[in-house]
């Protein structure tokens, strides 16, 4: 099939040659520096298009890769490639299915490029006569791999970026996404919330194979564009509900560990949210438990008696970090003393710094390292058979676990407003330091 001289695309074609991620060590330290990484989708004759867009998003707020940039590799139908875990290679359809994992928003464009003519299906036009719907539409395959994007990220990080001159193809051919024709900034768009699909209208007065610059293109696509980056950046202080478990095993740990710490240290030392046969009763189990517990009788003597009661939280530097065997040397003996604090059907737990009351006087510091994250390895061996990828899934893993307690420890400050006094969250190089330890 030849592509009409008009519509033809000079623009070399790369292929990533090595592993399953381009730039794959940038893009986990990009997770560190909050810098998210998206996916243009276009169809070749209009990749001058997308190359406006992203020279408009710049290099220092986003990461952006168009489609053709080498995040492809070899596939059957082009070079022979295969793929080191199954030994065959990979068809378009897995390389899409893998950014889905990869990148962090997608965006499409969608241009007028193809006549399309029902067959089954009538209308009136402004006459009231009945006619078939025939209008420009949007390459398949584009929409396909929105389709793609759309299933497995969702309507919060899939943008569309339309041609005005496509219109008539949402209205009539590609119904399911009509009401959100509406620009998401205007006053009647419907509740973002609601997870609609944002689509970003631009006009153009070029064909499409022009590929000279055009003022009014350029003007519109800045617009829309500006629109999205606000988006994005808002979307970036939200916590992720995804396929993967980060978010559901960070409001375990905060649930069943952090909030029983809060609340117990606080009932403690006199602050309670309980009615009053409850903290009759609370008290009761406390001092029953103290009476058969010497040691739990002695920490929360310390509790009561300090000033300053913190927990800190520490994330390690991988989610291999937060297995057992991997921390535990660093909580020795001489350093650490292993108490248990007062828990709801059993007590906590959790390494206090021996000498804390010491140095700072009037504090005790106790340490956790939530080994619950390292579920998340075992989901991602289930999930996606390529070694890169999954070190980029660890990261993003890592850094939503995080993201997810700092957003709870938030939530919970409507009811325990000095919370941040009693739980810090610090990364594994911080606690190294603060225990006079290295490596």
């Amino acid at each position: 099939m030849e592509i009409r001289e008009e519509f033809r695309n000079q623009r070399p074609h790369q292929v990533l040659q090595k592993g399953t991620v381009k730039e794959l060590e940038q893009k986990i330290r990009n997770f560190e520096l909050g810098k998210p990484s998206i996916f243009i989708g276009s169809s070749r004759e209009s990749l001058y298009i997308a190359e406006k867009v992203k020279s408009l998003f710049g290099d220092t707020l986003f990461e952006v890769d168009i489609w053709d940039e080498g995040v492809f590799g070899k596939t059957p139908s082009s070079e022979r490639g295969e793929d080191p875990v199954t030994g065959r290679a990979l068809s378009n359809v897995e390389w899409l299915k893998n950014f889905t994992d990869i990148y962090d928003y997608a965006m499409f464009l969608f241009v007028p490029e193809d006549k399309i003519v029902s067959e089954t299906r009538v209308v009136k036009n402004d006459q009231g006569k009945e006619i078939v719907p025939m209008t420009l539409g949007t390459r398949h395959n584009v929409v396909f791999e929105f389709g793609m994007f759309l299933g497995r990220i969702g309507a919060k990080k899939t943008f569309v970026l339309f041609d005005k001159g496509t219109t008539d193809f949402i209205k009539l051919f590609f119904t399911d996404i009509i009401e959100n024709l509406l620009d998401p900034y205007d006053s009647s768009y419907l509740d973002p919330s609601a997870n609609y699909i944002s689509l970003y209208p631009y006009e153009s007065d070029s064909s499409l194979g022009s590929q000279g610059a055009s003022a009014i293109l350029d003007r519109n696509l800045k617009i829309a564009v500006e629109k999205i980056k606000k988006e994005i950046l808002l979307n970036l202080e939200t916590i992720e509900i995804t396929f993967l478990p980060s978010t559901t095993l960070a409001i375990g740990y905060f649930n069943n560990f952090i909030k029983i710490f809060v609340e117990n240290i606080n009932f403690l030392r006199g602050f309670s949210l309980l009615d009053s046969l409850e903290q009759k009763n609370k008290l009761e189990e406390i001092m029953s438990k103290e009476a058969l517990n010497r040691e739990l009788r002695i920490i929360n003597s310390l509790i009561k008696a300090k000033g300053n009661i913190m927990l800190k939280i520490v994330i390690p530097n991988s989610l291999d970090g937060a297995v057992q065997n991997q921390f535990t040397p660093k909580f020795n003996k001489e350093i650490f003393k292993q108490e248990e604090i007062f828990g709801v059907n059993r007590n906590l737990t959790i390494d206090r710094l021996r000498n804390s009351e010491k140095v700072l006087h009037d504090s005790l510091i106790f340490y956790d390292v939530p080994t619950t994250m390292n579920s998340s390895i075992e989901a991602l061996e289930i999930i996606n058979p390529h070694k890169d990828i999954k070190e980029l899934l660890s990261e993003k893993e890592r850094q939503n676990f995080k993201k997810v307690l700092d957003f709870k420890i938030a939530e919970c400050e409507r009811s325990y407003p000095e919370i941040r006094k009693n739980v810090e969250i610090i990364s594994w190089s911080q606690f190294l330091t603060e225990i006079g330890q290295v490596g």
